[in-house]
């Protein structure tokens, strides 16, 4: 293999798999770029998807099969699911402890993963979860003999969190021996299910209930997302918020407590029965989130939100179309994808009712994403919550509702036909592994990068560094040296290292402080612009 094919066969990480014995399957991993999801083959990647929260128990023989739930999304045309990674309750747990797992629920952990690849079905997996559940957040301070408002803080529950993320994602599944954080069955990673700040409004404001908590979620968000991507660089890492706005963020009003959404008898109620001011019962952004802070990390992909007009107490179609309109506004903002990935409504439980007051709403957001795909937004995926086979609640959707039949199926399959009819992306270079980026230096050369902040764990030989540069500058130091196949740039720090041949090129690291390496091709360009 000649140099520049070697170089071009670490970038996609094929000597990665070579080295481990297992390959992925064709589908390969999707990458964010500026607003939009790409497949490995340069292809915008969209999807309808659905929410699932108890798979995990599914798979273990506790409620619908796998092939039952897959092979209906398959053929409805849903092409991603989100679940808990975590026991849901009801006494399942995948944690007993610190570095104490359920066997059962682990086995079970790769037999969706397994499957869902087979069905090429991707999954968004949470790592923990905000409310009470054995494994979530008040297990982890628990485990630390610590209340959960410790969370986000405390040093023990941090290290018990982290080296949760560590051993799931070098996990080797059990079923088909790949790596978990090399399976392209896995779309993403959650943080966590909707963090909260530990605290109650209907009692007395205490500290947690102060800006200091969002401070403190914030820290704990850059912390955690650059530690996932630390042990898997490959994934995609979003929060798993509902949205919400803190103090002083500007965007108060935005929230659900505040008028017009909020009913004024709600806070009328807030006031007679705590004794606190109005101003106190605006809940959401004492929630420790921010939504625009929260998702502008680089190690934070793409930015999602949940929608709950009846758990918010807002059951108007008029804010759910200002709370998804002013998330895109502030996704374009942050250059980033926005996921809709979570979103329900309650119906009565009959076909009347269900048709009555669940489809307006869920009719309103498939038409919001349609409309967005045809304007090039930001929205690039929708997830309903959630389905429901073999059981019924005011929540859930189950295959024999119009929801399903009028609005989920024909939606999803329009979202299909319009991905085939997509041609590439620009400035893309298809990889089996991953798509990258492809760049041209001022003299034409082009080069090609597996992602922001990613960088070869050992690129080659130091030729030289330079200080005070941009990109362009670098790749054009790099052309007028013949040796020179590789650079590595520091767009933070504006500074660049060219490499020479030599190095064992075997993975791409993620790089905390931004840095990135671009190889030299001698392919044809693909259609791209000179970096300015």
């Amino acid at each position: 293999m000649g140099r520049n094919a070697r170089c071009v066969a670490a970038l996609v990480g094929l000597c990665l798999l070579a080295n481990s014995g297992v390959r992925v399957s064709h589908a390969g991993m999707i990458r964010r770029s500026g607003t939009r999801f790409i497949d490995e083959g340069c292809k915008e990647f969209m999807f309808s998807g659905w929410n699932s929260w108890t798979l995990l128990e599914s798979a273990t023989g506790m409620g619908p099969s796998l092939d039952e739930i897959y092979g209906t999304m398959q053929a409805a045309g849903l092409t991603v699911g989100r679940f808990f990674g975590h026991g849901g309750g009801k006494g399942f747990v995948l944690q007993n402890g610190p570095g104490s797992y359920n066997g059962n629920a682990l086995v079970a952990l790769d037999k969706i993963l397994d499957e869902a690849s087979k069905r090429n079905i991707r999954l968004i997996v949470a790592f923990s979860n905000n409310w009470q559940i054995p494994d979530g957040k008040a297990g982890f301070a628990g485990w630390a003999g610590k209340d959960p408002g410790a969370f986000f803080t405390d040093a023990t529950v941090k290290r018990f969190f982290k080296d949760h993320i560590k051993f799931i994602t070098n996990r080797v599944n059990s079923v088909n021996g790949k790596l978990y954080k090399e399976d392209d069955a896995i779309l993403a990673w959650n943080l966590i299910n909707e963090p909260r700040c530990d605290c109650d409004v209907w009692k007395p404001v205490e500290s947690q209930c102060t800006p200091d908590c969002a401070d403190q979620v914030q820290a704990w968000i850059e912390e955690m997302s650059e530690f996932v991507k630390s042990e898997d660089p490959y994934h995609m890492v979003t929060v798993g918020e509902e949205g919400f706005y803190s103090f002083n963020s500007g965007r108060e009003h935005i929230n659900p407590d505040v008028l017009p959404w909020a009913s004024q008898e709600g806070m009328d109620k807030f006031v007679r029965e705590t004794g606190l001011t109005a101003e106190d019962s605006h809940w959401a952004k004492r929630s420790g989130q921010d939504f625009i802070r929260n998702h502008q990390p680089e190690a934070i992909d793409f930015a999602a939100i949940h929608l709950w007009v009846d758990n918010w107490m807002v059951p108007q179609l008029q804010f759910q179309r200002n709370w998804i309109a002013e998330h895109i506004n502030d996704a374009k903002g942050l250059g980033k994808p926005l996921v809709v990935e979570e979103f329900g409504k309650t119906a009565p439980d009959t076909p009347q009712g269900r048709t009555a007051e669940r489809n307006p709403f869920f009719q309103d957001i498939y038409n919001t994403f349609a409309q967005q795909r045809a304007a090039g937004g930001p929205l690039k995926g929708i997830g309903f919550w959630e389905f429901g086979i073999g059981k019924r609640t005011d929540i859930s959707v189950s295959t024999g509702d119009s929801t399903w039949t009028d609005i989920i199926v024909p939606g999803s399959q329009k979202l299909l036909a319009e991905l085939q009819s997509k041609g590439k992306v620009q400035n893309c270079v298809p990889g089996e592994f991953r798509s990258f980026d492809a760049v041209l230096s001022g003299n034409g050369n082009q080069y090609i990068t597996g992602g922001a902040h990613l960088e070869a764990a050992n690129p080659g030989l130091i030729l030289l560094a330079e200080s005070s540069v941009t990109l362009k500058d670098c790749l054009d130091i790099c052309d007028e040296l013949d040796e020179c196949n590789a650079i590595s740039h520091g767009n933070q720090q504006r500074e660049c290292i060219l490499y020479s041949d030599g190095g064992d090129q075997d993975s791409l690291k993620w790089s905390g402080g931004g840095w990135q390496t671009y190889w030299k091709t001698t392919s044809a360009p693909t259609k791209i612009s000179v970096v300015g």
